[in-house]
């Protein structure tokens, strides 16, 4: 696949992803924050089933 094919594959794919249903379905986990070091941490909690 050369460079101007893959380019226009990715804008195409970027254009029809449904990024607010991506959204959706990480939003309905737990989210929370924290520090570890010094840097601030963005995570989800996912248990087991």
């Amino acid at each position: 696949m050369t460079r101007p094919t893959s380019g226009a594959n990715l804008r195409r794919r970027g254009r029809s992803f449904d990024w607010r249903a991506v959204e959706a379905r990480l939003n309905a986990y737990p989210q929370f924050m924290t520090t570890v070091d010094g840097l601030p941490i963005h995570f989800v909690q996912v248990r087991a089933r």
